[in-house]
């Protein structure tokens, strides 16, 4: 099982996302943030590239 957090992500949320591989829990993530922080996604569209965020965001994927 794989997650990741909002909390990972740098984002005051308890917000989990929990999936076997880590493009389900990035997707997971995604659309969560979309719809919960669409203000936070819009900065670091700013900031990062897709890929980017992409990268950072795998790079935060924990194993349980």
């Amino acid at each position: 099982m794989k997650t990741i957090s909002c909390k990972d992500m740098g984002v005051d949320c308890g917000f989990v996302a929990k999936g076997e591989t880590a493009e389900e829990v990035i997707s997971k993530l995604n659309d969560h943030a979309t719809k919960a922080h669409p203000e936070v996604v819009a900065e670091m569209s700013k900031k990062m590239s897709e890929e980017q965020m992409k990268t950072k965001m795998t790079s935060m994927v924990k194993d349980m």
